[in-house]
C-alpha cells in the first residue's frame, strides 16, 4: 500500500477526516435503501429498518385491509398494488407519520371516515386508482389539511360537487380525476380550491363545460388536461378566466376547428407554453386559426386528418415548436408561416404525403433549428438558393 504523507493545517485536516466520515455515512446510508422483507410481513419490501420502515412496497402481496403492524414505526411512502384490499380501515395508519399513501389496482369500495386520522398534519400525497371506488370519499379526506396532491384516476366516479373538497381548500394543489364517468361539472365545483394548479379530468365524457366554471376561482390553474373527452369545439370562453394557465390538453377529442365562425366576442387571448390538439378532427386551418391566442410556445396537431393549410394560419402566434407530425399533407405553402418567421424553431413534418419542400421554405425562418421530414415521400430537398439537395 502507498502512503501519502503530508504536513496538513490542523483545521484542513479536520476538515478531510470530516469529508471521509460524511462519505462512510452517505455510503451506509444508500446500503439501507436497499429494499428488504419487511418485519412487519416478509412478502412487503421496506427500503429502513424496523424503526423507520422509509418506502413500503406492498405489491401482489394478498391483504384484505392495511395490516396493522404498520403502526409500529415510521413510513415515508406505502404503495399497495394488486393486493385484493376491499377495505381500509379506521385509524390505520395513524402513528406512522405518513408522508405519501398509493393504493392501486385494488376492488377496493368504501374508506372508513377515521381512515386517515393521525395523519392531518403528514399526509401530502394520495392515490387511490384503479379501484371501485363510486364516489370521492370526502369524509375521509376532510380531515388532511394538507394534503397536495390528489389521485383519483380510473375509478368509477361520476358525479362531483364542491362539497367533495371540504377541509382540502387551503392546501390541494394538484387534483387527479382521469378517467372516471364524469359528464358534467357543476358551477362553483372548483370554486373551493383556491391554491388549486394543475387538474386533470382527461378520459371522462365532458362535451363542454359551464361558461363560468371557473369564472369565481380556482384563479391558479396553470396546467389543466381534457384530453380523451367529448369536446367538439376548443371553449374560449369558458377559459379566459384563467389568467396562468399555460399548458391546455385537448388531445384525442372530436375537435374540427379552431376558431368557429360564430364565436367573434373572446375578450381575452390565451397565453400558452403548450396547446396539444393531438389526434383531434381538424381537416382544415384557415387564416387567422389562432386569433384568440397571444402566444403558444409548443403547438402539437399530430395525428389530425389536416390536408389544408391556409395563408397566416398562424399569424402571430409565436409558436416556437410546431408539430404536425402523421397528418395528411401533400404540400407545404410558405406562406402559412406568415408571421412566426422569426419565432419559429422547430418544425416536425414526420409522417406526411410530401414530395417536395419548397426553397421559400428555407429562407423565410431566422430562428428556425430543426426541421424534420422522416416517412414522406420526398423526392427531393431544396436548399436556399433554390438548388436540389438530395
Amino acid at each position: 500500500m502507498l502512503l501519502l504523507r503530508m504536513n496538513l493545517h490542523p483545521s484542513l485536516g479536520l476538515l478531510l477526516t470530516l469529508l471521509c466520515t460524511l462519505g462512510q455515512l452517505v455510503h451506509s446510508e444508500s446500503s439501507n435503501l436497499r429494499p428488504a422483507p419487511c418485519h412487519f410481513n416478509p412478502l412487503c419490501l421496506c427500503t429502513s429498518t424496523y424503526l423507520d420502515y422509509g418506502y413500503v412496497t406492498c405489491n401482489d402481496v394478498p391483504l384484505t385491509q392495511i395490516t396493522p403492524g404498520l403502526n409500529d414505526s415510521n413510513v415515508y411512502t406505502i404503495e399497495f398494488h394488486n393486493n385484493g384490499m376491499r377495505f381500509i380501515q379506521a385509524r390505520a395508519l395513524e402513528r406512522t407519520g405518513l408522508y405519501k399513501l398509493i393504493v392501486r389496482g385494488n376492488p377496493l369500495v368504501k374508506i372508513h371516515d377515521e381512515a386517515f386520522f393521525g395523519l392531518e398534519k403528514h399526509l401530502k400525497e394520495l392515490e387511490i386508482a384503479q379501484t371501485d371506488l363510486y364516489e370521492v370519499p370526502s369524509r375521509s379526506l376532510r380531515h388532511l389539511q394538507h394534503l397536495k396532491s390528489l389521485n383519483l384516476s380510473h375509478n368509477h366516479i361520476s358525479d362531483i360537487n364542491a362539497d367533495s373538497w371540504r377541509g382540502l381548500e387551503s392546501s390541494l394543489r394538484t387534483l387527479i380525476l382521469s378517467y372516471n364517468f364524469i359528464s358534467s361539472l357543476p358551477r362553483g365545483v372548483f370554486n373551493p380550491l383556491t391554491e388549486l394548479t394543475q387538474l386533470d379530468l382527461s378520459g371522462n365524457n365532458l362535451l363542454d363545460i359551464e361558461p363560468d366554471l371557473f369564472l369565481a376561482g380556482p384563479s391558479r390553474i396553470n396546467s389543466l388536461n381534457l384530453a380523451d373527452n367529448l369536446f367538439t369545439n376548443i371553449p374560449y370562453h369558458e377559459l379566459a378566466p384563467l389568467k396562468f394557465l399555460h399548458h391546455l390538453d385537448l388531445s384525442y377529442n372530436s375537435i374540427f376547428e379552431l376558431r368557429p365562425s360564430e364565436l367573434r366576442d373572446v375578450r381575452t387571448r390565451l397565453t400558452l407554453d403548450t396547446l396539444r390538439l393531438d389526434y383531434n378532427r381538424i381537416m382544415f386551418l384557415p387564416g387567422g386559426s389562432f386569433e384568440f391566442y397571444s402566444s403558444v410556445n409548443k403547438t402539437y396537431f399530430n395525428g389530425n386528418p389536416l390536408q389544408n393549410i391556409n395563408a397566416d394560419a398562424f399569424y402571430n402566434a409565436k409558436i416556437r415548436e410546431l408539430y404536425l407530425v402523421d397528418c395528411k399533407l401533400s404540400s407545404i405553402d410558405p406562406a402559412i408561416f406568415s408571421g412566426i418567421e422569426d419565432t419559429l424553431q422547430v418544425l416536425d413534418l414526420t409522417g406526411n404525403n410530401l414530395t417536395s419542400i419548397p426553397a421559400e421554405l428555407f429562407e423565410q425562418f431566422h430562428s428556425l433549428r430543426s426541421l424534420v421530414v422522416k416517412d414522406n415521400t420526398l423526392f427531393s430537398l431544396y436548399d436556399n438558393r433554390g438548388e436540389c439537395v438530395r
